[in-house]
């Protein structure tokens, strides 16, 4: 049986979502991470703006530079 599709052509239809699902999941988990913390920061205290440098803290922790 030949299936029609891009990487994930020759996996059956049920394990080509599996694969899709794991992925899409694995790149969007830190940008929600990043993204929750980030309004945490502004929840506590929210007579002001989150400023630069927190959110430069925030996303260093989610996204390391690479060495």
């Amino acid at each position: 049986m030949r299936y029609a599709g891009g990487a994930g052509a020759r996996l059956p239809p049920s394990k080509r979502w599996r694969t899709c699902r794991w992925t899409v999941g694995r790149l969007v988990a830190p940008f929600a991470a990043a993204l929750l913390e980030l309004v945490q920061a502004q929840a506590d205290d929210t007579s002001r703006f989150v400023g630069l440098p927190t959110w430069m803290q925030i996303l260093d922790r989610h996204f390391p530079r690479p060495q």
